[in-house]
């Protein structure tokens, strides 16, 4: 290949680097914003404690905590798809890069 082929591949793979990356900080972002969700509500449920005595106010906690249970579950599923989806984003940035850099040797 002509150096002008590698230099224009080179800026190609860069590009797609660029793009990827900035894919990658935002799959971060909502993970990071997904996993406070959760702690949050997992902390809501350890340190609610009932207000009122009584056999109404211990019926509302118990449904307050199975509606966050079902959040949190429901935020467990999603934190574990998006996990999966930053592994897989991690994996094209790496091979991206090593193709940059190859591009890099052979100009």
């Amino acid at each position: 290949m002509n150096p002008a082929t590698i230099a224009s591949l080179r800026d190609i793979k860069q590009a797609v680097l660029d793009r990827d990356i900035v894919a990658l900080r935002a799959l971060s972002t909502r993970l990071d914003d997904l996993n406070s969700q959760r702690t949050a509500l997992v902390d809501s449920i350890t340190t609610s404690a009932p207000t009122d005595s009584g056999i109404d106010a211990a019926i509302a906690t118990e449904r307050h905590r199975r509606l966050v249970g079902q959040r949190i579950a429901s935020l467990d599923a999603a934190i574990t798809a998006l996990a999966t989806q930053h592994h897989e984003a991690e994996a094209v940035v790496a091979q991206t890069f090593a193709e940059t850099r190859a591009l890099d040797r052979l100009g």
